[in-house]
């Protein structure tokens, strides 16, 4: 899922290291909006994409997906990405991979948008932006969790997410 580059950068490279350890027979990275990354334009699902093949993840095993500018329609084109490899069939598994403070998000929308027969996990990468003690001294990691927050809470009054109490 596309976010910033640095982000981007860690969830491309946990998804490679979950191709290169058998979990995973695809990468489906996802994210249409143009980034500057330095001297070019590029997709957020482009840029995920020359990680991973850098990474060592074969060019016919990354499936791209450029045209997602939410979460939501991450879920919805990767969808129809999986739909055309691997037709929906029963005993299909999706690895979810983001960043820890979206990934409960991210999963909530996948069951909800993507097929039921559909077995769906998340997997939180490491954050480059910090953790759990000190994600709030980078400004925009405490202004993307405010929002993620908003989203979340959306999701929880719409009844796609349980409210948990902690």
């Amino acid at each position: 899922l596309g976010c910033d580059i640095a982000e981007m950068r860690e969830r491309a490279l946990a998804a490679a290291s979950l191709y290169k350890s058998g979990r995973v027979r695809y990468i489906i990275p996802t994210g249409g909006p143009l980034r500057d990354d330095g001297d070019r334009k590029i997709s957020e699902a482009d840029f995920m994409a020359e990680i991973l093949l850098e990474s060592g993840v074969p060019r016919e095993a990354v499936i791209v997906e450029n045209s997602a500018r939410t979460t939501k329609e991450n879920m919805i084109f990767g969808t129809l990405m999986i739909n055309r490899i691997l037709r929906l069939e029963n005993g299909v598994s999706v690895i979810i991979v983001s960043s820890p403070y979206h990934i409960r998000r991210s999963v909530a929308l996948a069951k909800w948008l993507m097929p039921r027969n559909l077995e769906i996990y998340g997997y939180a990468c490491e954050s480059c932006h910090g953790n759990r003690e000190n994600w709030f001294l980078h400004a925009a990691v405490k202004k993307q969790i405010c929002a993620e927050i908003g989203l979340t809470w959306d999701l929880i009054c719409a009844g796609v997410m349980d409210d948990i109490e902690y």
